[in-house]
């Protein structure tokens, strides 16, 4: 299946406004509608083989290396709830941690200042980590019904929950610092999913389509 990305507006969300004013009933309409998100080219440099025993719900370079994450429960999946370093040679997973699967859905991880973020799927928990020791520092709760892709830019943690909302959060306490909203010329873009920042750019994979999002 081919990939495509398309360049979207991220607009951000505002917080209720208390002002009075009444809005002018002269201003005209607005006469220039969003433009269509161009298509943006790409090319495949290289590939590696996929180990099939993980449902890859989080991938991040660090150190020269791939971080893979899987998500899976007892009821529907036979995937573990899971993340580890890829070997490019052979596609498997050099399992790090392995979470409960009875309780915990494993979603996106990212790795920022040595430290490890892990989210999880409708557990409302998230999980922290030293690396590269992988040993386990705290537990956070996750700010939406859902945790699904995580990735960071120089200052902040970047959420996804499935929803158009794009949630940044504070390193140190987890707290949500802004919330932007994914829209296109047709409005609300959903079901945003994995993310990555590169070069300044957010890109995010969105659910059940074949397209990659670069945010603007």
């Amino acid at each position: 299946m081919k990939y495509l990305i398309i360049s979207i507006l991220a607009i951000f969300t505002l917080s209720a406004c208390n002002s009075t004013e009444k809005p002018n009933q002269d201003a005209p309409p607005t006469a220039n509608p969003e433009p269509i998100p161009p298509i943006i080219g790409f090319s495949i440099v290289k590939t590696h083989p996929k180990d099939s025993t993980y449902f890859t719900e989080g991938l991040e370079f660090h150190d020269g290396k791939l971080l893979e994450s899987s998500g899976g429960n007892n009821e529907e999946s036979p995937y573990p709830s899971a993340f580890g370093f890829v070997n490019f040679k052979t596609g498997k997973n050099d399992t790090k941690i392995v979470l409960d699967k009875s309780q915990y859905f494993g979603e996106g991880i990212t790795v920022f200042n040595n430290t490890i973020y892990q989210l999880t799927w409708k557990g409302k928990k998230g999980f922290i980590y030293d690396y590269p020791s992988f040993k386990k520092k705290g537990e956070f709760i996750i700010p939406s019904p859902e945790g699904w892709g995580l990735t960071h830019d120089t200052s902040n943690l970047i959420m996804s929950d499935g929803s158009n909302s794009i949630y940044f959060l504070n390193p140190s306490t987890l707290q949500v610092t802004n919330i932007i909203g994914i829209l296109d010329n047709s409005g609300p873009v959903g079901n945003i999913n994995e993310l990555e920042y590169v070069d300044g750019f957010l890109y995010a994979n969105r659910w059940l389509t074949p397209y990659i999002l670069k945010l603007t």
